[in-house]
């Protein structure tokens, strides 16, 4: 729409947002999509310092971004260290339990089941119960961010080895450098032929 000085009426303010809203947007587009000269965009711009403004407005979104991430993340890691200590808290009730593993599920003649205390170890229920703590120590760990005792003595003899690594590497090159020969020098003496001739 023009003014009536014969000056086009753009609606800078829904251009600018237009152009701070949009990563890929730039002035050259601007230009384009609301056919304003480039000249008139830049000098706007310039002016109302869109540049710098988008500059803020792309940090704060990302920060915005960045926050509500790790807020999410937060959240689900608290979530599964909840599940995994709930998980303790049963294993502990069933441990306070001194018969715990003498207990079976058995079967009379007439097909009916009913829990019977025997003198008799169930190995596999401590078997599955020890695998079970172990997964939770290590899940609790990596929640965490604990590196267990393997983790670390794994970690230094991967660090030892390439140390070593490197210097049979270093090694090598040096006795490379001593065995290499250079075949194309050539001695020549000049002069005193009669004294080398004896």
């Amino acid at each position: 729409m023009k003014q009536k000085n014969g000056r086009q009426n753009y609606d800078w303010d829904k251009i600018k947002l237009d152009y701070m809203h949009d990563q890929k947007m730039s002035l050259k587009k601007i230009s384009e999509k609301y056919n304003i000269r480039i000249h008139t965009v830049e000098k706007r711009s310039r002016a109302d310092s869109w540049f710098e403004d988008k500059k803020q407005y792309q940090k704060s979104l990302a920060a915005d971004v960045t926050a509500r991430v790790y807020t999410t993340q937060v959240d689900l890691l608290e979530q599964e260290l909840r599940a995994v200590d709930m998980l303790s808290d049963i294993i502990s009730r069933v441990m306070q339990d001194p018969q715990q593993f003498n207990r079976h599920i058995v079967s009379n003649a007439s097909g009916e089941t009913e829990e019977r205390i025997l003198s008799k170890t169930d190995t596999r229920a401590m078997l599955d119960l020890m695998k079970t703590v172990k997964l939770l120590v290590e899940v609790k760990e990596s929640i965490l961010g604990i590196t267990g005792i393997e983790h670390m003595e794994r970690m230094d003899i991967a660090r030892a080895r390439l140390c070593l690594d490197r210097d049979r590497l270093e090694l090598d090159k040096q006795k490379s450098e001593l065995l290499k020969t250079d075949n194309d020098i050539v001695i020549r003496i000049e002069g005193f032929e009669e004294e080398w001739a004896k």
